[in-house]
């Protein structure tokens, strides 16, 4: 009888589940991730036959489950408990630092190399500058959990870039405790202007130190890794930017005098106030003159904290992030007189991104 109605027990609770999944309305965007979810995949014979569709599905199942956000915390909070290393796909590493676990790339990287050289060879190498910057588990291998399988993406750059017009953004000689956040993936605004030091010394140009600009803290910031890994008594980390004057920023048909969302200081995903976020296109106009010094930046989030500090240099940056832009690039390279093109994005970006392939349309 006791077996009989612990079935039932749990039958209900997930005859439950699957009623509350069905009727809850779905999420596109999950502020406690920080990453859009799957939705609802679009029924074809084609993504049928291919299995895509099921493959799709099972993401949507698992992104738009009941309670998603609860059951991470508790699964979380059960593997501290047991004193685990990793949590959600984030390694616990030492001296509070979360790391992105990372021990294997796919073929979208090949893809993307491929992609990278058909490029090149279509500008012809024109004034183009690569930077890729690795994930703080490289920088600070030293904080790891203890034999943390990891993909070398020090060795894949040595091995794979050889021909491309690299800037190497590394510096070995760097305590890099202070460039990476603890709870987030980016690098800090220290860790940016690094980046940026090297990408105009490389051409040619000098930095501005650090100290010269006004940069602005908050505390108590815990990003994306955290929002992973949601693990007990985290140290938050303080974010920080600059916020300097511009002539005008254009984007999606609005124009504003400022690089910063100032309302994204107040969200949980704060870094999201750099360049209001990850636009499709948009123009930064520092000083409007008569032939105007302009750079191209193709790019992923982690430039968005370092082209405040390259308006230093340049009357105007056209800005595209490919996730998000469905015109040519190689068009707007064609009518645009640039003195530089930057492709500057992470390396763990570059390695997964699909859209990537747009920079050949």
């Amino acid at each position: 009888m006791k077996k009989y109605i612990a079935t039932i027990g749990v039958s209900s609770l997930i005859m439950m589940i699957v009623i509350m999944d069905l009727l809850m309305p779905v999420k596109v965007y999950s502020a406690f991730e920080n990453r859009y979810l799957t939705t609802r995949p679009p029924l074809s014979f084609f993504s049928v036959v291919s299995n895509k569709y099921s493959l799709t599905y099972e993401e949507y199942v698992n992104d738009q489950f009941f309670k998603r956000d609860s059951w991470i915390t508790l699964k979380a909070w059960v593997e501290m408990m047991l004193q685990k290393s990793e949590s959600n796909g984030v390694y616990i590493g030492y001296d509070g630092f979360l790391f992105e676990k990372v021990i294997h790339q796919d073929e979208q990287l090949a893809i993307n190399k491929q992609a990278i050289e058909e490029f090149l060879e279509k500008v012809n190498n024109q004034n183009v500058s690569i930077a890729l910057s690795m994930s703080s588990y490289m920088t600070l291998k030293q904080n790891m959990p203890k034999h943390a399988p990891y993909f070398d993406q020090n060795q894949w750059l040595n091995d794979n870039t050889k021909n491309w017009p690299m800037i190497d953004l590394y510096d070995p000689t760097l305590d890099y405790s202070s460039l990476v956040y603890r709870n987030d993936h980016h690098w800090t605004l220290e860790g940016a202007h690094v980046a940026y030091q090297k990408i105009v010394e490389q051409w040619g140009e000098k930095s501005i130190p650090f100290e010269d600009f006004n940069s602005i803290s908050i505390n108590h910031f815990l990003g994306s890794t955290f929002n992973k890994a949601r693990i007990i008594n985290p140290t938050p980390d303080v974010f920080s930017y600059i916020d300097p004057a511009i002539d005008a920023y254009v984007f999606d048909n609005k124009q504003t005098d400022s690089l910063i969302n100032q309302s994204m200081l107040h969200q949980k995903d704060k870094y999201a106030a750099f360049m209001h976020g990850n636009i499709g296109f948009s123009k930064v106009i520092v000083s409007q003159v008569e032939k105007p010094s302009k750079i191209l930046v193709i790019k992923d989030s982690y430039a968005n904290s370092v082209i405040p500090f390259l308006i230093n240099h340049h009357d105007e940056i056209d800005v595209v992030d490919l996730r998000n832009y469905n015109g040519s690039v190689l068009e707007l390279i064609k009518e645009n007189n640039y003195d530089q093109v930057l492709v500057l994005m992470s390396f763990s970006q570059f390695s997964t991104d699909k859209s990537i392939s747009k920079l050949n349309h």
